[in-house]
Order: structure tokens, then sequence, then C-alpha cells
């Protein structure tokens, strides 16, 4: 399956490096952000209309007894939000680091990585358990931002490291082997990033400080999203990769630099060991769940008299792989391209095409009227 899933999406983008975020692909996590589910929370806020950041903060403390019950139904039970104002404030730096928010002077607006999690969020103050969806997208953000830092807690379990001092004791080493392995990239500004940042750790004055915040944090993500499984029962306690999703550990190791390709193939791979629906389609069932993908999905807009003439090729592959895993499985189980079932398919009123440049950021799906006028 993980090999058709590659021919479901061959020629749908261009295969570049992805250009690094400070601070290069390597968060800086504090220990007190150990829980997505809270970043769901913070982003369901600044929706409801918590913008201004001290209003968001003073939101977020005073749901801490609501999310702390709720923690009961996560992998994890601990990491709840304190009434602490650092602890809503290192969440806000989570989400902006992970490209989930931008802070205009106190003012806070989702990005579309974000407005693309929320649109997939709808359990408010209550995030666990989290669902698939939901999962695969803080998944598709991590790996967009923290890809080194997720390698190497990924490849420390691999090795048989399973509790956190023993990761914590060689974290240091193994993330410098890991940007070692980054500066492979044919960029060379994105080589200059990569080597620049392996200095820095290279120079940690206290490596244990630096491994206690990385690595308590990254493991409680992977488990939050499935990919790592906790035995709370152990003493210590123990992680160890689940093992429905080793082959998605296998995919993040063997990469060097991360490209759009290998993160969305990584992705895929994640995305079809969760639960979906199995029903078995017609041709008439996907006919329908690539209309609702494209017109209550990819399409739509939160400005209700704007109409979307195109939405890059990029953007709609997370959405297929993020809400409609079963659409893919059935083209894969057909070996049929997405980009050939999307190429002039018609509904009532819209025609698509897709439009391969040689930039990832000039690849798009256009969409006109389907008797031929512009929309």
């Amino acid at each position: 399956m993980k090999k058709q899933c590659g021919v479901v999406l061959e020629n749908m983008y261009v295969d570049g490096a992805l250009a690094p975020n400070r601070p290069c692909f390597t968060l800086s996590p504090n220990t007190q952000t150990r829980r997505l589910g809270i970043v769901c929370v913070l982003l369901d806020g600044v929706r409801r209309g918590k913008r201004l950041r001290a209003t968001a903060e003073s939101w977020l403390q005073d749901l801490s007894d609501t999310i702390g019950m709720n923690l009961e139904r996560s992998p994890i039970r601990s990491g709840n939000v304190s009434m602490a104002r650092s602890s809503s404030g290192h969440y806000f730096a989570l989400c902006k680091q992970l490209n989930l928010v931008i802070e205009r002077g106190s003012v806070l607006t989702p990005t579309r990585a974000g407005k693309r999690l929320l649109s997939h969020y709808w359990s408010g103050s209550q995030p666990y358990p989290l669902r698939a969806e939901t999962a695969t997208a803080l998944l598709y953000a991590l790996l967009c931002n923290d890809f080194f830092g997720l390698k190497t807690i990924i490849r420390a379990l691999r090795r048989g490291r399973d509790t956190v001092d023993a990761i914590r004791a060689h974290f240091q080493s193994e993330l410098i082997d890991v940007l070692a392995e980054g500066r492979c990239t044919k960029v060379p500004a994105y080589r200059r990033a990569v080597e620049d940042r392996r200095k820095v750790v290279s120079n940690w004055k206290k490596p244990e400080k630096y491994a206690e915040h990385g690595v308590t944090a990254r493991l409680n993500w992977l488990a939050d999203v499935g990919l790592v499984r906790c035995d709370l029962e152990a003493v210590p306690r123990t992680y160890r990769i689940c093992p429905l999703r080793t082959d998605v550990a296998s995919l993040v190791d063997a990469v060097k630099y991360p490209t759009r390709r290998a993160i969305l193939d990584q992705l895929c791979t994640f995305r079809f060991t969760l639960k979906d629906p199995q029903a078995d389609l017609t041709s008439k069932d996907v006919d329908e769940l690539l209309r609702d993908c494209l017109e209550a999905r990819a399409f739509e807009t939160d400005r209700p008299h704007k109409i979307r003439k195109k939405v890059l090729t990029e953007d709609l592959i997370l959405e297929v792989l993020i809400g409609y895993p079963h659409l893919l499985r059935k083209l894969a189980a057909s070996n049929v391209r997405l980009v050939d079932r999307l190429n002039g398919f018609c509904t009532h009123h819209w025609r698509y095409d897709v439009v391969v440049a040689s930039r990832s950021s000039q690849c798009y799906v256009l969409r006109t009227e389907a008797h031929g006028k512009g929309a």
C-alpha cells in the first residue's frame, strides 16, 4: 500500500527541499509544553474570538480543571497547563514555532497551517482522545518544523533507548549526528543553516538542561499523535515505537534532509495506519468524495462572497491525506493517480484541472465554470 500511495500522488507536486524555519527544523521546546491537545485548545480559543494574547492566556488558565480531567483520556495523563502565566506563554511560543499562529502586536491570527488544523478540530476544551484527522494535521506541523528533533528521538527509540534518562544521556551527540547528515542538501543556504545549527548544539554549555526540555516534550508529542506508546505502569516509565507505525519511524530515520515528497510519504504511511471507514467504494462514491473534498474543503473560503479560483496542489494533497484517506485507498487499490482522476473532473458547476510548473509554489489546481466561463 505504501508503494501504491506514492503512485497515487505522482505528478501532483514538485519534490523540492523544504526551506528551513528558524532554528532549522529543530524547535526549542519547554518541558511545560508537553501536550499537543492543549495546542488545539489554544487555537480553538483564537477561533472563538480570544485573539488578544492576554485574554487568550487567561482563558486557557481558566480551562485548567476541564483540560486536566480530559487528560485522563489521553495516552499520558500528565502535562496540564498550570495556573502560572509562564505555562500558557510557553504554549503560545510553541504555536508560533509550529507556524500555527502569527502575532502582530498582541493580536493572534491563525496561519494557513493553523486554519487547516482547526478545520479538523471541533472538540473545544476536551481534545482527547485526538481524532485521526487532528493527529495527522499535528504530525505534519511537527515534521515541517521539528524534523531533526523528532528524528533524533525516533532514532534513539529504534536503537533501544526506552526511558527518558537513557535518551537524554545521548541527546546532544545524536542530534549533532542527525544535523551532520542534514548537510547533504544541495541548496547552499539550507546547508549553511543546518551547519550553523549543528555548531550551536555542539557548543551547548549545559546539554543536560537542553535535553531535559527537548526529550520529554517530544516523547509526549509523539505519544499524543500515536507514533509512540508509553508504559505508564513501568518504573521508570518506558517508551517504544507503536508496532503499527514502525514503517513511519523507518521513513523518518532514513531521510537526511526533509523534502516535500519525503514528508508527504511519511504522512501518507502514517495516515493509512489509522482507523477509517473501510467501505468498498464505487466509482460514484469516489466522485462524491472528490467533489466534497474540492468544494467543501479545499476551495472553501472564510469569506462567503469570495470565489477561490485556484488552490496549491500541496494544500489539496494535505486535505486528501488528512480528511479523505479512504479516497486515497480506493485510488491506490485501482492503481489510479490522483492527477489523472482530477484533471478534467467536473461537478454541476465547476471543472478542475491540475497545472504543473517547475516550482511547487506554482503548481496548483485550477477551477473554472463547467461551461467554460471563468470562475
